[in-house]
């Protein structure tokens, strides 16, 4: 009678039919298939990948059940018994869990669809509680994951709802969640970059050995994190521009593009990760050279990469422009001026321009004027403004010093040399100049007038001397000694790559990339940059040349400074530059550099006069035979290839400070690269040696033991008798209890103890830490109470024992023989 009620209510069986394109089933029409069998191979009759999509995609589409139906099984028949092709299935939902079976009578035909006839159970009135989704698989998977990369999850949802829904209707069972969805977009991306796993640096590496990014990805570290990528087209583009052209490159980084890596199994993140770029301009292109991602900021790690890029074939360019930051320009000094450090390359310019050098540096590396600019303007406020009552004020200032012994003191006050910072120029002729001009300034300053100065501001002094070291580099001076035909360094064409980068190449709605998506996306991106920029240079065959003929009439002539201090004069021919240029660099040289540079006809000039001795100055780019870089880095003898002197132990412990000093600057995009300071909280804050004692995997778990009231009647045996016992108020010896067990944990030595001993308690305590509260542990606590406890007789033979206790006298009772401290009388 059971059986017969169950099929009773079993909805009846009815016929679907449903038509599928024959373009459709043409993608996954049966194909022979080889098996291993213990007979050997045999060939099966199988439907294509994407079939099961197929079919009950268009039975949901025309039939609208919202049965998740999943198919077990299928069968194709090309002998021509049975049906073509058959499969089962069920549905998946609890509340449901019909079963369906469906065939294709005969093989369909070209160009006609196909008829499918679906045999299932009535099950619109059914409701389905477990809300299932069919599982996406390949290919609808990719293509669904496509769209939504394009569109994005909840969009996707809309639209499908939007197409195929009316208002009312159960949700599809092919309407997949948005979680579903993002998963698909991210299976996408992966598909399409290349990249695989979830480890990035692991995906880095593959992707480094793949045929596509073969000799572009060349060095990659894990910890501190950077990697070094350029792509052959940029060397070869390089190269053909370097050819005719004057090139001027700019150096910078930007940050919020990489996502930080996660690192060992506590999961410690990274630091900002920078993209450092080579950008050189031509033509009006802005055109990629080399690129880095680097975790670390410093100079070193810097001059690494382009180190790096240059050993791989690559010669400097003519013109470096970069941004005031002391890491970049230490970096690029040393890759691009033999290894000459910042200071270095400053003091080498000044000598040119006072006549002391004749060897110009193979690289005109200069700072952008408008970051210049930039800088100046968030200087301290505070320095440029004085107030008139701040002299009344000073000079109401007076220090007593009646005590001789503090005059004593204050006569014989002195820093310790080795703890001061040393002037690592002290022997520099830049430092000297400047040095003079502040002289001159303090003199100056010193004569008081009848009014107020608005033009004095002593707090702006040090500002202006630090940057006035590096003046060769973001002032004009240097422009017709290297003869560069940009009056203005600029490195707008980096800021404009980076602000394309940020929004045409990258999507600026998506969060930070990891980082091996991110180089394969730079990659390509680069990739059909370089073919363009290839596709104009053939076009334009180079028609615009700006780079500057040696053999051209002008000519650097380096005046002897001693029998030219009165001659202050510049003089150029016509073929030089404007007469508002020429009096701006007459102004500077009149006033500040102790002699003279010209420019003259070599005809005019003769070799042999004796108020000159004439060095014609190198080419631009080539190094004195003194002076020749060696491909392999000599690192004893390198400091010594820059200039040809001797320097003493005490310049050259200078030059080493100095040095380091320079070494240790960094690269601070947006204040990223420097180690924030948590402010002092009101709080405690937990000490790192607690937390990791108290890491779940180092601590032990102790249980509770629960109080006699709330448990069952514990049974004891008494010699031949079981008596049930009632325990009550065990709280007192329950805290002794958890306390022993504490400091068995804690206490190695306490640990020992008790091993050792065979005190009741101390060994209940020990079964609590190993085996934890058990019903065995609960027998021997009433065990060991039933001797202390008051007892009381209760109905069907039931003993109530109360064990309400003093702590300090239940410890003396059940403690006797371990006492916590030996007294002894002598």
């Amino acid at each position: 009678k059971k059986k017969t009620k169950q099929l009773c209510d079993r909805p009846s069986t009815k016929l679907y039919k449903i038509l599928v394109d024959f373009k459709s089933y043409k993608k996954i029409q049966p194909i022979k298939k080889v098996y291993q069998t213990r007979q050997g191979n045999r060939e099966y009759w199988r439907l294509q990948l994407g079939w099961t999509d197929l079919f009950l995609d268009t039975f949901w589409e025309q039939h609208k059940l919202s049965c998740t139906y999943s198919i077990l099984k299928h069968h194709v028949s090309h002998s021509g018994r049975g049906h073509f092709i058959t499969f089962s299935g069920k549905c998946t939902d609890s509340s449901c869990n019909s079963v369906f079976f469906a065939d294709i009578e005969d093989e369909p035909k070209p160009n006609e669809d196909v008829q499918i006839n679906f045999y299932s159970p009535e099950t619109t009135k059914i409701q389905h509680h477990d809300v299932k989704k069919r599982y996406l698989r390949n290919p609808k998977r990719k293509e669904i994951g496509d769209e939504v990369l394009r569109v994005g999850a909840l969009r996707w949802r809309r639209q499908f709802a939007d197409a195929n829904m009316e208002y009312g209707d159960d949700e599809s069972p092919i309407l997949y969640n948005s979680e579903i969805l993002r998963k698909a977009k991210q299976d996408s991306v992966d598909f399409n970059l290349g990249t695989s796993g979830p480890d990035p640096i692991t995906s880095l590496i593959e992707l480094k050995h793949s045929v596509e990014h073969s000799g572009s990805i060349h060095t990659i570290c894990v910890d501190k994190f950077f990697v070094h990528y350029w792509s052959p087209l940029q060397c070869h583009v390089y190269k053909t521009i370097r050819k005719e052209n004057w090139v001027t490159m700019t150096v910078d980084a930007t940050g919020s593009l990489i996502a930080p890596l996660q690192r060992t199994s506590n999961k410690i993140s990274s630091g900002h990760i920078f993209l450092y770029q080579l950008v050189v301009n031509n033509l009006g292109h802005s055109i990629p050279i080399a690129q880095q991602l680097s975790e670390k900021h410093d100079t070193l790690s810097i001059y690494y990469w382009i180190a790096n890029w240059i050993t791989s074939g690559m010669k400097p360019p003519d013109e470096c422009v970069l941004d005031y930051s002391k890491a970049l320009l230490g970096a690029t000094t040393r890759a691009f001026s033999n290894r000459m450090t910042l200071e270095e390359f400053s003091e080498s310019c000044f000598l040119c321009l006072i006549n002391k050098e004749s060897n110009v540096p193979p690289c005109f590396i200069r700072i952008d004027v408008a970051h210049m600019i930039h800088m100046i303007c968030r200087w301290n406020q505070k320095a440029l403004n004085t107030s008139i009552q701040q002299p009344n004020r000073i000079d109401n200032i007076k220090i007593h010093v009646d005590d001789s012994k503090e005059i004593q003191i204050l006569t014989d006050f002195h820093c310790d040399p080795e703890k001061e910072p040393q002037d690592n120029t002290h022997n520099s002729e830049l430092k000297k100049w400047i040095n003079n001009i502040n002289d001159d300034v303090i003199l100056e300053a010193a004569v008081e007038g009848n009014r107020l100065n608005p033009y004095y501001c002593k707090d702006l002094v040090k500002a202006l001397i630090s940057i006035c070291k590096e003046f060769p580099l973001w002032s004009a001076v240097m422009v017709k000694i290297f003869r560069s035909p940009n009056i203005v360094g600029s490195s707008a064409r980096i800021e404009g790559y980076f602000a394309e980068l940020k929004s045409t190449i990258i999507d600026k709605r998506k969060p930070r990339m990891r980082v091996d998506k991110f180089i394969v996306t730079h990659l390509r991106a680069i990739r059909g940059s370089m073919k363009l920029t290839g596709s104009f240079i053939k076009h334009n065959n180079y028609e615009i040349n700006t780079k500057v003929d040696t053999n051209k009439k002008n000519r650097i002539v380096i005046s002897n400074t001693e029998d030219s201090e009165d001659e202050d004069d510049l003089t150029e021919d016509e073929g030089g530059m404007t007469d508002e240029n020429n009096e701006f660099d007459k102004n500077i040289t009149d006033g500040l550099i102790n002699g003279s540079c010209e420019f003259i006809e070599p005809t005019n000039f003769n070799k042999n006069e004796e108020n000159y001795q004439y060095d014609e100055p190198n080419e631009k780019g080539e190094i004195a035979d003194n002076e020749k870089m060696n491909t392999d880095v000599d690192e004893h003898n390198w400091m010594e290839n820059i200039y040809d002197t001797d320097a003493s132990e005490e310049d050259i412990s200078v030059t080493s400070n100095s040095e380091i000093i320079e070494l240790a600057q960094k690269e601070n995009w947006k204040n990223k690269a420097k180690d924030t300071k948590k402010r002092k909280s009101l709080y405690l804050t937990s000490h790192p040696e607690i937390k990791a004692k108290r890491s779940s995997k180092l601590c032990i778990t102790l249980d509770n033991v629960q109080n006699g009231n709330f448990l069952n009647p514990t049974p004891i045996k008494i010699g031949k008798k079981t008596i049930n016992y009632k325990v009550i108020n065990t709280c007192p010896f329950d805290a002794v209890l958890q306390s022993i067990a504490t400091g068995y944990i804690d206490s190695t030595i306490y640990a020992n103890y008790v091993d050792n001993t065979k005190c009741p308690m101390l060994e209940l305590a020990k079964h609590l830490v190993n085996n934890g509260a058990n019903s065995e542990l609960y027998q021997k606590r009433a065990t060991i109470l039933e001797n202390t406890g008051r007892k009381r007789q209760l109905i069907c033979g039931l003993m109530e024992l109360d064990c309400q206790y003093n702590v300090t006298n239940l410890i003396e009772i059940l403690m006797k023989d371990s006492p916590s401290i030996w007294e002894y009388h002598t």
